[in-house]
């Protein structure tokens, strides 16, 4: 057996996730994925090739976003805290995960996650969510792929983190809060007052160019589908 096998059982299992129903799904005794865990590092998996088959020489987008993990009943398990759930918009126990990953528009493959943990737990060890996504994009960078763009939501809108980018020369789009406030011809206005980026009936898009911080930044307007 091997990496693919492992991964693909674990998703296709129905039964609850350990060695034996693993094992069972892929059609190995339970000594086989013991030894197999036992040996492997996920460290060593070298992803490139999956990736190349499954997209060959196209240009590629990186993607950045949070799954929250409720564990609202698990009030001593280790690592959990209170946190947002933006699926549900309340607040709930539970872990943070940042996940990056990679698509061509229809395919999306993740590549590394790391877990988010609060700072009253972590004190001098913390790290901010930004922070782990640095540590992420730079990460998946090194392995030498094909990525033109990269896409996040509008936790990572922060003046810090786009300069970041910016400075490490990675090409963005980050959703941004309506009621941020640039300087656009001379006047300072909020994106939702600005009347160049209101859309038309028959309009699908709108970009302009605005200071933000002090610096030139493009600014679009879409209509969302659905």
């Amino acid at each position: 057996m091997n990496a693919h096998d492992y991964s693909v059982a674990t998703i296709t299992t129905l039964d609850s996730k350990n060695s034996s129903t693993i094992a069972n799904e892929i059609g190995v005794n339970q000594s086989t994925v013991s030894r197999f865990l036992n040996k492997t590092s996920a460290e060593e998996i070298n992803i490139v090739p999956l990736i190349e088959s499954t997209f060959g020489k196209k240009s590629l987008t990186m993607v950045i976003d949070e799954v929250t993990i409720d564990k609202r009943y698990a009030e001593n398990m280790e690592g959990t805290s209170i946190m947002l759930d933006p699926s549900t918009k309340t607040f709930t126990n539970g872990y943070k995960v940042v996940v990056i990953g990679i698509t061509d528009g229809e395919f999306f493959i993740p590549i590394n996650s790391e877990q988010w943990i609060a700072e009253w737990i972590m004190q001098g060890g913390y790290k901010k969510i930004v922070d782990i996504a640095k540590y992420l994009i730079l990460k998946l960078l090194n392995l030498g792929l094909n990525i033109k763009n990269t896409v996040m939501d509008g936790l990572y809108s922060t003046i810090e983190f786009v300069n970041w980018l910016h400075e490490q020369k990675i090409n963005f789009v980050i959703k941004t809060k309506t009621t941020t406030s640039v300087y656009y011809k001379g006047e300072k206005v909020q994106l939702q007052h600005c009347k160049a980026l209101r859309l038309n009936s028959n309009q699908s898009a709108k970009t302009i160019k605005a200071e933000w911080h002090g610096k030139i930044w493009y600014f679009s307007a879409i209509r969302r589908l659905g």
